[in-house]
């Protein structure tokens, strides 16, 4: 699996056609969706289907330890609990960076 060398940051395209960017910086692995940002946990315990897709299952599991195995299944039941008419929130503000047409995760 690929994996962002400190300092690094990349661009992915979410499920939902917004943009998150992942970012390595510091030993910290962050990403601009809700997921993330609205996790009740430090920074270096954070982690979202975004930074799972990218570093693989594996490599988050050892990195974030059994933390995140209970906020996937709170998150799971929290989006069908009626937060809204989609079952998500937004997601706020974006850089300014360019939207990739596709999958890949652009540079930057």
């Amino acid at each position: 699996m690929a994996d962002l060398a400190d300092g690094e940051s990349i661009e992915i395209q979410g499920s939902s056609n917004n943009t998150y960017t992942l970012k390595h910086s510091g030993g910290i692995y962050s990403c601009t969706c809700p997921v993330w940002k609205y996790q009740p946990l430090s920074l270096d315990k954070r982690s979202c289907k975004h930074l799972r897709n990218l570093r693989g299952e594996d490599a988050e599991r050892e990195r974030v330890g059994d933390a995140q195995a209970s906020t996937r299944a709170t998150a799971r039941s929290a989006g069908s609990s009626g937060t809204g008419s989609s079952g998500t929130r937004s997601a706020g503000t974006r850089s300014s960076g360019t939207r990739s047409s596709g999958t890949e995760p652009k540079l930057l």
